[in-house]
């Protein structure tokens, strides 16, 4: 007997299709792969903790709900906190690209899904600068969008307009877009440590995956895959 595919964050055993895929999107949660993903692994893993510090950037709200209810102290940010002032009232305003780290502190945990794909800055210095707010023995972990067979590209200058971006990254919210090829020493390059990337055939088998509403990868990179840096 199968059972029924449910979300890992909130249990519900409905999907729905989104941006072409099915069961892409969880309809009670609305948590996509990635960040049903995420949750599950951060459990099997062993991240989350009781009373922790966490630092989640553009919350997703479905697994901010559940990261709330854990830890000591949680910091929901983005750089528009007006999209969150609903659901999460609490959401501190941050430029990725121009903040004080001392203004927020140290985190135990640093959460970011598909973010330093919009910066318009250099989006390996930012991963360096928020790997340095992880305590001893903290970790981050993150995603980003990974073309395949490509090597990332971006705009250096920062200047393209906006129709331009989304021909060349996709969106027109992107100023780069990762490549499969070189991803991995991309975001590398500044990080002060080995930088892993979760293989979840590692803690989770083939019937687990297809029970959390997913299909197994058909690469070892894509936009779905975890980057995991600890300190």
């Amino acid at each position: 007997m199968q059972l029924a595919a449910f979300c890992p964050i909130c249990g519900s055993t409905r999907f729905e299709i989104f941006n072409g895929r099915s069961r892409a999107r969880c309809t009670n949660c609305r948590a996509v792969e990635r960040t049903r993903i995420l949750y599950a692994l951060l459990n099997r893993d062993g991240a989350l903790r009781k009373g922790i510090h966490i630092l989640h950037l553009s919350p997703e709200t479905g697994l901010a709900w559940r990261l709330k209810s854990l830890a000591g102290r949680y910091v929901p940010a983005d750089r528009d906190v007006s999209r969150f002032a609903k659901v999460l009232p609490e959401a501190k305003r941050i430029d990725l690209c121009n903040f004080d780290a001392a203004e927020f502190g140290t985190f135990d945990l640093i959460l970011h899904s598909h973010v330093l794909t919009q910066l318009p800055c250099n989006g390996s210095s930012i991963l360096a600068k928020l790997a340095g707010m992880l305590t001893p023995g903290g970790s981050m972990y993150f995603s980003v969008p990974i073309r395949r067979d490509s090597v990332t590209i971006e705009d250096t200058t920062f200047s393209l307009r906006p129709e331009d971006r989304k021909a060349r990254y996709g969106s027109e919210d992107n100023w780069r877009m990762f490549g499969e090829r070189d991803v991995e020493r991309v975001l590398s390059e500044r990080l002060p440590g080995k930088l892993q990337i979760v293989e979840l055939s590692d803690y989770f088998g083939t019937e687990e995956i297809s029970q959390m509403g997913l299909t197994p990868a058909k690469t070892r990179l894509n936009s779905d895959t975890i980057f995991k840096y600890s300190r």
